[in-house]
């Protein structure tokens, strides 16, 4: 059985790019998480020792986020998902990052990078 515990929309204002602007001044990225176990445990004892505790989760990202030094969204949304199978021995994790109001030569919401990655 797998189980999906999923934390949506996590913001951080983060100097990933290319351009020697988006590495001064930033810019807005959204970090989606989804980790797949099994939860079953945590369900019969209503204890956080038998899961998860979401505010791990999201200090991992934020770490990440906030480390600098990165130019491509694939190579954090990468750095990310390899965090859990690392520090919280998850089995599996996906991970999508986007980049809203990206600069791509055109008018769209922005881009994202998403990958799923197994232990």
């Amino acid at each position: 059985m797998q189980d999906i515990l999923r934390i949506s929309n996590m913001v951080f204002h983060a100097y990933i790019g290319q351009e020697n602007y988006e590495q001064e001044v930033g810019h807005r990225y959204e970090v989606d998480v989804e980790l797949y176990l099994d939860l079953t445990t945590a369900g019969q004892t209503d204890n956080i020792q038998d899961t998860i505790d979401v505010r791990k989760v999201y200090r991992i990202v934020e770490e990440i986020m906030m480390e600098g030094d990165v130019h491509l969204v694939e190579a954090i949304t990468e750095r990310i998902a390899h965090a859990f199978i690392e520090k919280l021995n998850v089995p599996e994790v996906m991970v999508r990052v986007r980049k809203p109001n990206a600069s791509v030569g055109g008018i769209c919401d922005g881009f994202e990078v998403e990958v799923t990655r197994t232990a």
